[in-house]
């Protein structure tokens, strides 16, 4: 089952008793796990946040992943966060967001407060640090017309919802389980026909954290019936899903990853021109310095003070070569800004494409087909496996 939010309240119950108030020793990041190294009394904890799609989650572990990639939001993560003490974790209402809550010491302005939110939330899952109400960074950037702007800087919000906290469940014997999922925040569909059939209040559950053999799933009791195994915290139910499955992104990461590889190529050529171009605009001064030069517009000389010229021409036909390069330079500038604006628009698409990439579960891999296909995906693939046909 997914992480919903009643899992996410026990789970966050179960981390407490362990990480409150722990000092963040370093944070490493592998995939889309980010870990996190506490200590505390002589003890210490590595919390995993999971931002993949099919594994979404937050856990202790005592295998951590290694320390294998780097990231500018990690690096951010590692100047806010490292040194400072975990106080505790919270939930926001009963969904599925998770406040890991930080005080972190600096020089000048001493404790200073700061959040580490985790919404998780499979293909949509995120991570904001957060300092006075402001984003200071997050996982997954998007700016939009209307809504939450999801970028450094912006006031963090959160997603708005007319749901009832689930706290406030009131069991109705008339209603389905769709209509107490639209109602509660918090509650699967999985667990609403669940409260149906026994009439229980969702946090009067006793905790059994339980893994299904079958789905690779694992829950905060048992919801699977038969081939699961059971746990003494939901922190082993958890770390112990098989996380090695076949990567059925591959070819959707190379095809962003070499178009990405072309728009930076395209961008250095871009970049190198423009800068050519603006140098072309200072020949205008060189032809203006021409004929206020009180020389015989006629002669022929190698240069006038610092400016070489074709002594091979005129010195009139040198300045109207130098005010030729000035109008080209114009041209070029006029062209290629549109150019290079288009270019950065398309890398940082693509870049949101890859971060959209590893969100995304298996399933809604299909999406991806049409997003990808104008830019000539499917054609690339077909193309390949006629290659492969003809051998």
């Amino acid at each position: 089952m997914a992480l919903d939010g009643i899992y996410t309240h026990y789970l966050i119950k179960e981390l407490n008793q362990s990480v409150e108030n722990t000092r963040v020793e370093s944070v490493w990041l592998n995939g889309l796990m980010f870990v996190f190294s506490l200590y505390a009394q002589k003890q210490r904890h590595h919390l995993v946040i999971n931002l993949n799609a099919s594994f979404t989650s937050t856990y202790l572990t005592t295998q951590p992943p290694s320390k294998k990639d780097t990231s500018n939001f990690l690096n951010q993560l590692k100047k806010y966060l490292e040194g400072g003490i975990l106080k505790n974790i919270t939930q926001y209402q009963s969904d599925r967001v998770i406040e890991f809550n930080f005080t972190v010491y600096d020089f000048i302005y001493g404790p200073v407060e700061r959040k580490l939110i985790f919404e998780a939330m499979g293909r949509h899952a995120n991570l904001y640090l957060i300092e006075q109400g402001k984003i200071i960074d997050l996982y997954k950037k998007m700016f939009v017309l209307e809504g939450r702007h999801l970028i450094p800087n912006a006031t963090f919000g959160y997603f708005l919802s007319d749901k009832l906290d689930a706290k406030d469940y009131v069991f109705d014997p008339l209603a389905t389980p769709k209509d107490i999922t639209n109602k509660y925040l918090g509650i699967s569909l999985r667990l609403a026909n669940y409260l149906q059939l026994t009439g229980k209040h969702p946090f009067e559950i006793e905790v059994k954290p339980t893994l299904s053999i079958d789905d690779n799933k694992s829950y905060f009791f048992n919801l699977f019936g038969s081939n699961t195994k059971s746990f003494n915290t939901l922190s082993e139910a958890l770390d112990s899903r098989v996380m090695l499955q076949k990567d059925e992104k591959s070819v959707y990461r190379s095809f962003i990853s070499n178009q990405l590889k072309k728009l930076e190529k395209k961008h250095i050529q871009l970049t190198k021109q423009l800068d050519q171009a603006h140098q072309m605009l200072e020949d205008k001064a060189k032809g203006d310095l021409i004929y206020a030069s009180g020389h015989n517009l006629r002669d022929k000389l190698p240069f006038i003070g610092d400016i070489v010229l074709d002594d091979q021409i005129s010195l009139t036909s040198n300045a109207q070569k130098f005010y030729n390069n000035y109008q080209k330079g114009k041209r070029a500038i006029d062209y290629l800004e549109p150019e290079l604006h288009k270019v950065l628009s398309e890398i940082e698409i693509f870049e949101n494409y890859l971060v959209e990439l590893e969100l995304t579960d298996n399933e809604s891999l299909s999406d991806f087909k049409e997003i990808l296909d104008p830019y000539g995906f499917m054609k690339q693939k077909i193309k390949r496996i006629n290659l492969q046909d003809i051998k």
